[in-house]
């Protein structure tokens, strides 16, 4: 059996060394790696904050800032919001196309609600407006309760 080998480092090394010799040069790297990127983040936030202050919106949302907005012709800025707004307003119609119903589904809906003899007297005299609707539901309640206060 061969002799077992001494020990050439401690188990517990001495906790007041705290640096080596290869130490100094990656701390330093890891300085230079940071200094490198933060440049080009500033590079980069400058490249974009001039190209919408010259105007080139083009990676931009499409608003502008108050400066720009004077510092261009009134024509293009004019087609610049219509071509903007008007975008905005079919999407937000496509996406709402329930938000302002007709008046025949009011009316459907105000029906709805009336007893199963008046919605069927109203729904077949076919209404063309909420008011007409409203006044033909009246007159059938109003007949609904004569006919009710003559039988007591």
């Amino acid at each position: 059996m061969p002799p077992k080998r001494a020990r050439t480092t401690q188990a517990n090394p001495d906790p007041t060394r705290t640096t080596t010799a290869t130490e100094p040069l990656i701390q330093e790297a890891i300085n230079n790696l940071i200094a490198q990127r933060v440049a080009e983040a500033i590079a980069e936030y400058e490249t974009q904050r001039n190209s919408v202050v010259n105007g080139d919106t083009s990676n931009t949302t499409g608003t502008v800032g108050q400066e720009v907005a004077y510092a261009m012709p009134w024509k293009t800025l004019k087609q610049m919001m219509t071509a903007n707004y008007t975008l905005r307003f079919q999407e937000l119609s496509l996406l709402c196309g329930r938000m302002f119903p007709e008046e025949s589904d009011e009316i459907e809906r105000y029906v709805g609600g009336l007893p199963e003899m008046i919605r069927g007297n109203v729904m077949s005299y076919k209404p063309k407006s909420m008011q007409k609707a409203i006044e033909s539901a009246n007159e059938q309640m109003d007949q609904k309760l004569i006919g009710i206060a003559d039988r007591q």
